[in-house]
């Protein structure tokens, strides 16, 4: 790339998708940048390439800030060079009623759609991380110590979502205050505390309202959600589920029954709730009346039953889970295919054995091998 100009390349159209059905903000929307399809294929080369290295070398972004991560993780000239190209010389014209605007650049900030911006968001993410490791090393600032082998658990990352685990010490909380306040300033990224939340576990002498006013976020209570999971609840009761009962009542919805064959609505039941189930069930384990109650879901929807009638069902349930070869349709039972997706947790704990998530499990209950404990549920 040296000596060639990308930035005739580089030109990108913004449009705002709605995130809510109904928006009446600007913060209902989500910007959206229509990248340059040469362009695409210039990014992905690239990020085939810094993919590679990633594990290895460990919206408002600032690109001076994400040159020195770069720099700092071990990059070159040459490829930090090809990077500034991208992140530097695009320019953006907004799309209003389908119209563009006069294109203008850009001196922060990664533009989603290109498939070069998740990578850097990690590496720039992950000089958070960093702080917040110093600072526990430092004795800073204070998390949660499982097991007599004192595993100190601080923190945990995915992406943009970040859960922090501090003991309620004012100096611990006000020195995590700092190091989010300095991460802010260098690298440029705006930490959302109108949506973060601020949850007490335990017994806590200290007011929740003084640090709610301090990090001016939300106050909550366990459970809350976490990465679209339900944290800090108990799976056994069937109150734990009734998110996910209430998306799958609005998908098997009476009326889409009316414009779905008895072959469309399989499809929806087999693949589309599908979806929706596998996430939950490979992590909780889910109640039989739980199970129950999404089959009976499934069956009234395939039949076509509705409230105030019942329709013929030609075929019982159980022959019509069976799969195929059994002369069933394959739907499968429910807590069946949750069995399944839990098992492979025994599979990862015995090959994963440097995996921080088993470290915890063996500290908690203190496990010492695989051999010497029965992890088959029934």
């Amino acid at each position: 790339m040296d000596g060639y100009d990308v930035s005739s390349l580089n030109h990108t159209f913004n449009t705002l998708v709605p995130k809510v059905v109904n928006p009446s903000s600007l913060f209902d929307y989500r910007p959206i940048n229509l990248v340059n399809s040469l362009y695409k294929v210039l990014a992905k080369i690239l990020y085939n390439l810094l993919r590679k290295v990633m594990n290895e070398a460990y919206d408002s972004v600032d690109h001076k800030f994400l040159d020195l991560c770069l720099e700092g993780i071990g990059f070159g000239d040459k490829w930090r060079g090809w990077i500034r190209h991208c992140i530097i010389s695009p320019t953006i014209s907004v799309l209003v009623n389908g119209s563009p605007t006069k294109e203008f650049g850009i001196s922060k900030g990664l533009r989603q759609g290109d498939p070069l911006s998740p990578l850097f968001f990690n590496i720039v993410v992950e000089a958070l991380n960093r702080l917040l490791l110093k600072a526990r090393d430092l004795n800073f600032v204070k998390g949660k110590v499982l097991g007599r082998e004192g595993i100190h658990l601080s923190h945990l990352q995915f992406v943009d979502d970040t859960i922090m685990f501090i003991e309620a010490k004012e100096y611990s909380v006000i020195n995590v205050r700092r190091i989010l306040r300095c991460f802010e300033i260098g690298s440029g990224f705006k930490i959302n505390f109108h949506k973060s939340i601020l949850v007490k576990v335990g017994k806590v002498s200290s007011p929740a309202e003084k640090w709610v006013a301090l990090f001016r976020c939300q106050k909550s209570s366990l459970p809350f959600s976490y990465l679209g999971l339900p944290f800090g609840g108990n799976p056994n009761r069937i109150r734990f589920w009734d998110s996910i009962l209430e998306r799958i009542r609005a998908r098997l919805a009476p009326w889409k029954m009316r414009f779905l064959s008895k072959a469309g609505r399989l499809v929806l039941i087999k693949f589309v709730l599908s979806s929706l189930l596998t996430y939950f069930l490979s992590v909780f384990k889910i109640p039989a009346a739980v199970a129950l109650a999404i089959e009976k879901m499934q069956r009234e929807f395939f039949w076509g039953d509705k409230r105030d009638k019942r329709s013929i069902h030609l075929v019982d349930w159980e022959t019509l889970c069976r799969n195929r070869r059994n002369d069933g349709l394959g739907i499968g039972r429910i807590q069946d295919k949750g069995n399944g997706l839990l098992a492979k947790w025994i599979w990862r704990f015995g090959n994963e054995v440097e995996a921080l998530w088993r470290q915890f499990v063996c500290a908690k209950y203190s496990i010492e091998s695989i051999e010497s404990h029965n992890l088959v549920w029934d």
